[in-house]
C-alpha cells in the first residue's frame, strides 16, 4: 500500500511534464532551476509538495494570510482546468507577497546570511514558475518589463526594504518562463533593456542603478536565441572610488556604457575624471570593460 501511494504522489509531480527528467528535478531549486514544466492540476501539485515538506508561512503565521495562500492558488487552479475566464491576477500576486514578505523578514532578521532553501521557499518557488507559466500576459507577473513587453522583472525586498528576490520573466513559443537572477539578497533591478549587436542577434540586460543607502549595481546580461535564455555575464561594481562625487551611475543604451553623473536639474553631466564602464556584446565573448580617465 506505502509503495501505491509513493507511485501515486510521484505521478501527480510529473504530471504535465513529459518531457522532463526524474534526475532533473530539483523541488528546492530557485525559479527557473527546477526542471518542472506547467501543470495541469495546481492544486493536486501544491497538495502533494506540502505532503512531501513543503510549507506555506507567512507573517506571525496569521491564520487569514494563509487561507488568502491557498485561495490563490485554487484559483490558479481553477483558471488552467477552464473554470474561470480570466487569469486570477490579484489572488496570485497577493499570495505571493504575502508569502514573499515573511521571508523578506527571516532573511533581514536571520543570522545567516547564506541557508539553504527549507519547504517554504519551496512552495514559494514553485508558485513562482507555475503562476508565470500558465499567466496570458507577462503584464500579470511583472512589476516592470522592456520595451516591447518580452521580458520583464519580478522584484521582491526585505522587511527593511533591502533586495530579497529577482526574478527574470521573459516570453518563448511554450509561454512565459521564469529565471531567477542571482540568490537571495544578491540583487536589484529596476530596468530590463533590450539590445541588438552588429549581427542583430538579441540580449537583454537586466539593469540595477541604486543609490541610497545600499547604493547596488547590478548588471545581469542574457542572450536570446529564440529558443533559450541565456546568462552571458554579469558585473556588480562600477569602479566607485573616494576620489569623486556623484548623484547616480547613467546606462547609455546607445553607446553601451554606464558613467557616474551629477545632475544640474533635468541634465546630468559625466563626472570629471570618474570611469567609464562600457558593454562589448560579442555573445558568450560578451564582457564589461572598465575604461579609467
Amino acid at each position: 500500500m506505502k509503495k501505491l501511494l509513493f507511485i501515486a504522489l510521484i505521478a501527480v509531480l510529473m504530471a504535465g511534464c513529459s518531457q522532463e527528467k526524474k534526475a532533473e528535478v530539483d523541488l528546492y531549486a530557485y525559479p527557473g532551476n527546477s526542471g518542472i514544466g506547467p501543470k495541469a492540476d495546481i492544486q493536486g501539485y501544491f497538495d502533494s509538495l506540502i505532503s512531501i515538506g513543503a510549507k506555506v508561512i507567512v507573517h506571525s503565521g496569521d491564520e487569514e494570510s494563509i487561507a488568502e495562500v491557498w485561495e490563490g492558488v485554487k484559483q490558479l487552479d481553477r483558471y488552467v482546468k477552464g473554470e474561470r475566464k480570466y487569469y486570477p491576477v490579484e489572488e496570485v500576486n497577493h499570495a505571493i507577497e504575502l508569502m514573499a514578505f515573511e521571508q523578506g523578514y527571516y532573511f533581514d532578521h536571520s543570522c545567516e546570511e547564506d541557508y539553504e532553501v527549507d519547504g517554504s521557499e519551496m512552495f514559494l518557488f514553485r508558485f513562482v514558475e507555475q503562476a508565470v507559466m500558465h499567466s496570458p500576459v507577462i503584464d500579470y507577473v511583472t512589476h516592470f518589463h522592456s520595451e516591447g513587453g518580452e521580458t520583464g522583472m519580478l522584484c521582491y525586498k526585505q522587511w527593511n526594504t533591502g533586495p530579497l528576490y529577482s526574478f527574470f520573466v521573459y516570453k518563448t513559443d511554450e509561454g512565459l518562463r521564469v529565471l531567477s537572477v542571482g540568490e537571495r539578497g544578491e540583487t536589484e533591478f529596476n530596468k530590463v533593456f533590450k539590445l541588438k549587436d552588429e549581427e542583430g542577434r538579441t540580449y537583454y540586460l537586466c539593469s540595477g542603478n541604486m543609490t541610497g543607502i545600499y547604493n547596488m549595481f547590478c548588471q545581469y546580461l542574457y542572450g536570446w536565441d529564440g529558443k533559450t535564455m541565456q546568462l552571458l555575464g554579469h558585473a556588480d561594481s562600477f569602479g566607485e572610488s573616494a576620489d569623486y562625487v556623484y548623484d547616480e551611475v547613467l546606462f547609455n543604451p546607445r553607446r553601451l556604457c554606464w558613467e557616474a553623473c551629477v545632475s544640474d536639474g533635468n541634465v546630468y553631466r559625466k563626472v570629471a575624471e570618474s570611469p567609464t564602464l562600457r558593454l562589448v556584446l560579442d555573445w558568450e565573448k560578451s564582457r564589461f570593460e572598465l575604461e579609467v580617465d
